[in-house]
């Protein structure tokens, strides 16, 4: 008996102490496969990997482009002559969790990490306890030599990342890639519009710092003038005030048209 196991076959495996060894449940076997459900422990991988838990029937929410390890609820014993396949429901592919493919090796023991990943706009909800990946075994030939003996189950309560792979600065990132800026980073993760949009804020901030600095000094040196003078009336200085304010308004309108035109003929030029 080689090759996947069907429903019968995995029923069968379990009453005899394999594949999964705790919280198996008869009704989650389909016709090729298990479906493992959320358990009561998740990761936070977009807040420094912390570690959450959750009572069973509460709600685990996903945010928008953020990234989770849900933790099964089913503890898996895998034999030396097995293979576990683990694929992500469908169901969870048209709300936006980006599918998941991996599986256990001959000898895994524990609870498998099921990594989610909200790529929509949408606020998700999983709840501790629904199915979220399927599980199939594949029935080696005969076992293997040596069986896995990595983190089982992730028991210790650390999630595994190789943080020595991670770009942690811009130092180390200027080494791998030469003059590489804030709007040259936002430009590879968001895209070019947006990094488009982003630089024209940031010229126009300091457009705009410029010419308020420039309006505060033509201001004072327009009331210096007369200050001695008899015309220099309450009503001669709120006609200043209101001169200067079409002409500083009457030039931030041109140059901002003229920038706005700039940016929207090369805007889409840049590699």
């Amino acid at each position: 008996m080689y090759g996947t196991l069907n429903d019968l076959e995995i029923e069968q495996f379990v009453k005899e102490g394999k594949l999964i060894s705790e919280d198996f449940d008869k009704k989650n076997i389909k016709q090729a496969c298990y479906e493992l459900r959320a358990g009561n422990c998740y990761y936070d991988l977009n807040s420094g990997e912390e570690r959450h838990s959750v009572a069973d029937g509460e709600i685990i929410l996903i945010k928008p482009h953020q990234r989770i390890v849900i933790l099964t609820k089913e503890k898996l014993q895998i034999p030396q002559d097995v293979l576990a396949r683990v694929l992500s429901k469908g169901s969870l592919f048209s709300l936006g969790i980006v599918p998941v493919n991996t599986y256990a090796d001959p000898g895994f023991v524990g609870r498998m990490g099921i990594v989610m990943q909200n790529l929509s706009n949408n606020y998700l909800k999983i709840t501790s306890g629904d199915p979220i990946a399927k599980i199939e075994f594949d029935r080696l030939q005969s076992p293997v030599k040596n069986i896995y003996h990595g983190q089982h189950g992730y028991e210790t309560g650390i999630w595994p990342i190789r943080h020595d792979q991670i770009v942690k600065n811009k130092g180390e990132l200027k080494k791998y890639l030469g003059n590489y800026n804030e709007i040259d980073q936002i430009r590879d993760t968001l895209g070019i519009p947006v990094a488009n949009i982003i630089e024209r804020v940031l010229i126009t901030e300091r457009r705009f710092l410029i010419a308020t600095i420039l309006y505060i000094i033509i201001t004072l040196i327009i009331m210096g003038v007369g200050a001695g003078a008899d015309w220099l009336s309450p009503v001669t200085s709120v006609f200043i005030g209101i001169v200067t304010n079409i002409i500083y308004a009457i030039g931030v309108f041109f140059v901002s048209n003229y920038k706005r035109k700039i940016n929207g003929k090369y805007s889409f030029n840049k590699d």
